[in-house]
């Protein structure tokens, strides 16, 4: 027989306390709400990448069927959360926040629009500096980069406007 798993030991988050990307999801809820964390979370209510991944296409599915923003932006607010939890980057991270822009950009929201952009872009270039480019991990990297590039122009037009009134 298998030995028990280790018990949960509370340990902070950040500066002198753990770092993400340690724990090792168990959890095969699809659906858990977004937790301001500030200690690192029982692995058993983390969910690993392959139930990350069904999670993700649940939020998709539902999304077209019964658009609920403030339920899809939680769960794809949580299920980015799993992912830098676990260290997962790569095609599963890319496609949370990807999908994430999308929604945001269909309702209208530029903050949220905004707030996934900076982390997808460093996916990108994590996949960059692993020498594979950010197309293996996201086909639709040219059009979010194109986003990136749109979104600091407005900024920066923004920015000369009311500098110079």
């Amino acid at each position: 027989s298998d030995p028990p798993p280790p018990a949960y030991k509370k340990t902070e988050l950040g500066i002198g306390g753990a770092k993400a990307g340690n724990i090792r999801g168990t959890s095969q809820e699809l659906e858990r709400a977004y937790m301001r964390l500030h200690w690192v979370p029982d692995p058993a209510t983390v969910r690993p990448e392959p139930v990350l991944i069904k999670a993700l296409t649940l939020v998709k599915t539902k999304w077209v069927s019964q658009p609920d923003y403030a339920h899809a932006n939680d769960q794809l607010m949580s299920i980015q959360q799993d992912c830098k939890l676990q260290g997962i980057t790569g095609s599963t991270a890319c496609d949370a926040f990807e999908t994430h822009i999308r929604i945001a950009l269909e309702r209208g929201n530029l903050g949220d629009f905004a707030k996934c952009l900076a982390p997808l872009s460093e996916l990108y270039f994590k996949a960059e500096q692993k020498g594979v480019g950010a197309s293996a991990w996201s086909e639709n990297a040219d059009e979010f980069v194109a986003y990136r590039l749109l979104h600091g122009m407005i900024e920066e037009r923004d920015f000369v406007m009311t500098t110079s009134a």
